[in-house]
């Protein structure tokens, strides 16, 4: 199969937000540009518009109308994405899974549509508006087969609004025939059209495959999403390249510099001074700290997808406690801390000692790895001791909390300790919205993944560490899914995350 990636971008003349905006899609195109090339897709950034009115120039939403020329026919899918979202070298080949689409996209519901809807307009084109079947689809992310738009082309009768012997479009042209919005344009496909949207996964738009920046172009989301671009450009090029030292541009990417030094710009009177925001009480900015004190083993691609986690569990509205089975040092626990809102309690279950031998359900490798751990020469983070021989580990734990202004008062945040068989029918008045699942072997996987089932609320999320390093812990999860239909497994790196249906 033929695929193409394509992006769309011309620089903005509006003062506000112009140069940020310029700044993004550098960054942006340069994530997909190795996305592509990691999957071997073709890639194109255009910068020509198609639509112009008195020098009006459209939106990346109205340019998409360029995909239905027939000069892209020879690709069988196309996936357009917009210029402030970044790739994570972990996402995996989204042709691939949705290979079977004819249109995926991003269903959100937007008043704006809606009103639009019952206000009548697409009876000027449609007797019976129930066509309209998505009632907004966001345009940010769209995969496009070849039947889609060879069959868009045919209906549309985009001649009618050429201008300049076809070169151009014309916006006002189309507004008379079709009164819609810019982003309501693929809403408007979509009801041209006799197919129906699959919808894509939120892991395509907030993370952790592609993290797209939404919404106003304040100081802190600009100091976000370039924090995030620096640390996906250093997963994509973790050694440099030939005659650099590490980290530095190469001479064909040079832009990148000017990227990266963006959250120390100086923006206009809107925008004042876009400088490094100081650190605030969230998974993102904590996650450092703690690895920089070596309180956890996590990589920064699984502190991301926590972090995204509760993102969406604060956008649906998902009620409950957060959990954490096998707290270790407290890195990962101290950053679920410092995100709890209002009436919510952590809760970290460990033995707080030496961990509990595997089973043979874990294999002979972790057999081994064990009288490693046992015979006492086993080493920490960074060849620090290891956490498990100390004698007074939960009181280190809750001095960790405490430094980070988490302290462990039995009501908001809590240290159960004990082995969980013992310890988690004591709680079984919890209700929980995420369960992190840090337990390394087949049998406490296997228990934890089912009490936190259990207890988990419609729209939860449970994360399996684990899943990419110990067998015994892929092998209870595995089990446990194919014994749980509703529970569905969202994606599998960094680490795995299942959600219960809202």
């Amino acid at each position: 199969m033929r695929n193409l990636i394509w992006q769309y971008h011309i620089d903005t003349k509006r003062s506000y937000d112009g140069v940020h905006r310029k700044r993004m899609a550098m960054a942006s195109s340069e994530t997909v540009a190795f996305y592509a090339m990691k999957y071997g897709v073709e890639y194109e950034m255009a910068s020509h518009s198609r639509w112009w009115k008195n020098g009006y120039h459209g939106g990346p939403a109205m340019e998409r109308f360029q995909l239905l020329d027939e000069r892209f026919d020879v690709y069988d899918q196309i996936l357009y994405i917009d210029t402030d979202i970044l790739v994570s070298p972990d996402a995996p080949n989204i042709f691939d899974e949705y290979a079977d689409a004819t249109i995926a996209g991003l269903h959100q519901t937007h008043r704006r549509d809606i009103t639009l809807l019952q206000e009548g307009w697409l009876r000027t084109e449609f007797p019976d508006p129930a066509r309209y079947r998505a009632s907004y689809v966001n345009g940010a992310i769209l995969v496009m087969s070849r039947d889609f738009r060879q069959y868009l082309r045919g209906v549309l009768r985009v001649e009618d609004i050429q201008v300049d012997k076809g070169t151009h479009w014309d916006r006002d042209g189309i507004n008379v025939r079709w009164p819609v919005y810019d982003q309501s344009m693929v809403s408007y496909w979509l009801a041209m059209s006799p197919f129906d949207l699959t919808s894509l996964d939120r892991a395509w738009f907030k993370g952790p495959h592609f993290y797209n920046h939404g919404g106003p172009k304040t100081d802190e989301s600009l100091h976000r999403y370039f924090s995030r671009y620096d640390t996906l450009r250093e997963q994509w090029i973790p050694r440099g390249y030939p005659g650099t030292t590490t980290g530095d541009p190469h001479p064909e990417t040079a832009h990148a510099a000017e990227i990266a030094s963006a959250a120390e710009t100086t923006g206009t009177a809107e925008t004042k001074e876009l400088k490094k925001a100081p650190a605030k009480p969230t998974v993102e900015n904590l996650s450092k700290q703690v690895r920089q004190k070596r309180l956890s083993y996590l990589g920064q691609g699984k502190f991301d997808s926590i972090y995204d986690r509760i993102e969406q569990i604060r956008s649906d509205g998902v009620a409950g406690d957060f959990t954490e089975f096998g707290v270790a040092l407290g890195g990962s626990g101290i950053c679920l801390a410092r995100a709890l809102e209002d009436g919510q309690r952590y809760f970290g279950f460990d033995v707080f000692g030496m961990i509990p031998p595997p089973s043979q359900a874990d294999g002979q490798k972790v057999l081994n790895r064990y009288k490693t751990i046992s015979s006492g020469e086993s080493k920490g983070i960074s060849g620090d001791p290891y956490y498990g021989y100390m004698d007074d580990l939960l009181e280190k734990v809750k001095g960790n909390f405490a430094e980070f202004d988490c302290p462990v008062d039995g009501r908001r945040i809590n240290l159960v300790e004990g082995l969980f068989e013992t310890t988690l029918p004591a709680h079984d008045d919890l209700t929980i919205s995420l369960a992190h699942i840090d337990c390394d072997w087949y049998d406490p996987v296997k228990l934890c993944l089912e009490y936190a089932w259990g207890h988990l609320s419609p729209g939860g999320f449970i994360i399996l560490d684990d899943y990419n390093s110990w067998p015994g812990c892929k092998k209870a999860a595995d089990e446990f899914l194919a014994a749980t239909p509703a529970a569905k497994l969202l994606y599998e790196k960094p680490n795995a995350v299942i959600r219960k249906p809202l």
